[in-house]
């Protein structure tokens, strides 16, 4: 940010307190009908700019339409799951933000006791990594006490980052780079059904991430 220069205050004897008006200058050789000519020129040159950037936009919202956002692409991929009689045992994408959690403690202990307990009952669990995550951190953990007990669970790390953490490399947890990976080694049948394409969809924006 800019910082505005100071105005620089004058200590003048009396009887010079005044100020000189100046002549204006006239520029020689000015022509009103040479500068609007210009004028005009500048704009026609500059709508052709306008154009680009009204392009560009147009061109970001028609992506946005056509191209879902990951959260579409996972309730579509869950309902193409259970059409297929498979059981998901939380979905957390319909959870409205908790956030601040101080201001929402009692829904926020209600639904993190409503996690834990589904996390019991996983046969496989799927862990989306970030560079960031916080919650996903204790679900894995969860999981793993489960592996712990039946040596039976299958825990899936899936993406670019599922090396970043030391318990990414924990025994029972397999590390794969798209979730299409574990569909095709844990149920390939559901990639030859009509929809298999919903269960590859999700996968440039995990290795986008």
């Amino acid at each position: 940010m800019k910082k505005d220069k100071k105005s620089k205050s004058l200590s003048l004897p009396v009887s010079m307190r005044f100020v000189k008006k100046k002549k204006k200058s006239v520029k020689k050789g000015f022509s009103l009908k040479k500068e609007y000519a210009n004028s005009w020129s500048y704009l026609k040159e500059s709508r052709k700019y306008v154009k680009i950037i009204i392009c560009l936009f147009v061109f970001s919202m028609v992506l946005g339409f056509f191209i879902p956002l990951p959260e579409v692409l996972i309730e579509k991929i869950v309902n193409f799951l259970k059409s297929q009689n498979h059981n998901i045992v939380y979905e957390w994408s319909k959870l409205n933000s908790l956030k601040p959690y101080t201001k929402n403690s009692n829904k926020s202990s209600l639904v993190a006791k409503d996690i834990g307990d589904a996390l019991k009952d996983v046969d496989i669990f799927v862990l989306i990594t970030d560079e960031a995550g916080t919650d996903m951190f204790i679900e894995l953990g969860i999981v793993i006490g489960r592996w712990l007990d039946n040596h039976k669970t299958k825990i899936y790390a899936v993406g670019k980052f599922n090396d970043r953490s030391l318990m990414h490399f924990h025994p029972a947890i397999k590390r794969v780079d798209k979730l299409s990976d574990v569909f095709s080694i844990e149920c390939p049948e559901l990639l030859t059904q009509g929809d298999a394409a919903l269960l590859t969809s999700f996968d440039p924006h995990i290795t986008a991430i």
